[in-house]
């Protein structure tokens, strides 16, 4: 009888722990709160350098990660890999709790992530395989701000994702009723007002630096603390950048932008930039050139575009020196930046783009390219024409009327 009461009692306890981790498991899943994607392009930061593999390190470091919140990181665009050396295609990390596992079977060949189609892929096998309460994006590689885009897969010669392609991505890709929770940048130059009104559409934070990152990029011991809540997590994901980079001389920003707040940033920004524009001429010129000079710029010298960089120019300044009537503008710039860090104080969190130093960049696909954004009709066309003056061509009325 003894021995039969055991048997039936090791046979219940089995049953019992078996239901559990069943049922463990289950609620796992449906009680998931946040997923996090992660497009990692590696390019050569990774087949050269392994930071991308540095950052996988740090993540799945992150032993703390509640089993609420799973990432999720899609592995491509680089020759090889330091942290997985035999991957022969892009491959899925996935990491919750203190478990990591790498599926490699998910994908068998090498997609180009530069490339709006791998970005769809990704956010829907996101959302279907990893259903939770709230969702998260971040885009890792370089960046060139809104007129080079992100990811330069060096599998495809080096291509790369514009904005508009990036745009695609997003749309084709999300098809939840609730947009991301947050999107961040691991990337260089992206926190940017163009970028933030192309990303609106699908998220409800941006999370992005006007400056170039440092190789060692973001510091993701924030994934233990991160949510669904867009405003509190950039806070964290910003002060941990800091945190991380402690000692570095290089120049840092970092900031938290409330996408919601675009809209309306955008309406202030046309009606300003319609007074700014009608005195841009021969007579003005020298004037607002002064101005756009001694503006605080970001990205002055990259050669992945040219000694002249990327004339990005802090928006905040750049209103700033102009004058004019420019309260609600200022305002509502104020209103759209959650929390901004930057080394000196001097960064507002969104930068824009302006010509001046690179001409030839301008002149070769730049000026065409900010035509076809969709972005503030009054700000495109005072660009417009003072560039005609800036590079000395004759006056020409655009297709943005004039």
């Amino acid at each position: 009888m003894k021995g039969m009461r055991a048997r039936k009692l090791i046979l219940s306890v089995a049953a019992m722990f078996f239901l559990l981790v069943v049922c463990g498991y289950t609620a796992a899943e449906d009680s998931r709160k946040l997923t996090i994607m992660v497009y990692m392009c590696g390019s050569e930061l990774e087949s050269e350098y392994g930071s991308a593999s540095e950052d996988i390190r740090e993540m799945i470091n992150c032993r703390c990660l509640p089993d609420s919140t799973t990432v999720v990181v899609m592995l491509g665009g680089s020759k090889k890999w330091t942290q997985y050396p035999g991957l022969k295609g892009n491959s899925i990390l996935e990491i919750q709790g203190s478990r990591n596992r790498m599926d490699d079977k998910t994908i068998v060949t090498w997609m180009n992530m530069g490339e709006p189609n791998t970005l769809e892929w990704l956010l829907k096998y996101g959302t279907k395989k990893y259903p939770a309460e709230d969702y998260a994006l971040i885009l890792w590689d370089h960046g060139g701000g809104p007129m080079e885009g992100v990811c330069w897969d060096e599998l495809f010669s080096d291509d790369h994702m514009t904005l508009a392609e990036l745009m695609k991505g997003l749309r084709d890709g999300w098809h939840q009723e609730k947009k991301l929770s947050w999107i961040g940048f691991d990337a260089c130059l992206m926190g940017s007002a163009e970028v933030a009104v192309a990303v609106a559409p699908y998220a409800e934070y941006m999370i992005a630096s006007q400056e170039t990152e440092p190789a060692k990029g973001w510091n993701y011991a924030f994934l233990k603390e991160a949510s669904g809540d867009g405003a509190a997590t950039g806070r964290i994901i910003v002060d941990s950048y800091f945190d991380g980079l402690k000692g570095s001389s290089d120049s840092l920003t970092m900031a938290c932008i409330d996408l919601a707040k675009m809209d309306l940033l955008i309406q202030q920004m046309d009606s300003y930039f319609s007074e700014i524009d009608s005195r841009t001429d021969q007579d003005h010129f020298e004037e607002l050139s002064r101005v756009r000079y001694s503006s605080i710029g970001f990205g002055k010298a990259v050669r992945a575009v040219g000694v002249e960089g990327y004339d990005l120019v802090d928006l905040a300044d750049l209103i700033a020196r102009y004058g004019g009537n420019n309260t609600a503008v200022s305002r509502a710039l104020q209103e759209a930046i959650v929390y901004v860090r930057s080394d000196n104080g001097s960064a507002c969190g969104l930068s824009v783009y302006h010509p001046y130093f690179n001409r030839e960049k301008y002149l070769e696909s730049w000026r065409d390219y900010y035509r076809r954004l969709d972005f503030s009709p009054m700000y495109s066309r005072y660009l417009e024409h003072f560039g005609a003056i800036l590079t000395g061509e004759k006056w020409r009325i655009c297709s943005l009327g004039g």
